[in-house]
């Protein structure tokens, strides 16, 4: 039900997560708390009992860092080169 009534933007996620717990936490709180947990012990089995250590995770931000600076300094070079080659860019308004 979640692949085909999600939005696109979540949807492009669902191929790369275990699985996804909807829970209902205003008419039944009682069950949302069971539901994550029985989602995060199987999340658990499936990692085989593996969780992300801080030092996972700080490499992962370490790493996602330095796409961002790549890709900003890939976006400056290629501003810098179009402003060479075109000049200032004139904004003109219709009254």
């Amino acid at each position: 039900a979640l692949r085909e009534g999600a939005p696109a933007t979540l949807q492009a996620w669902l191929p790369r997560l275990q699985g996804a717990v909807g829970v209902e936490n205003e008419l039944a709180p009682e069950r949302a708390c069971e539901a994550l947990q029985e989602a995060l012990d199987r999340l658990l089995i499936a990692n085989e009992g593996l969780r992300y250590s801080h030092e996972a995770l700080a490499e992962a931000r370490r790493r996602q860092a330095a796409v961002e600076e790549a890709e900003r300094a890939a976006f400056q070079a290629a501003v810098a080169d179009w402003r060479r080659c075109s000049g200032p860019v004139v904004i003109e308004r219709e009254p």
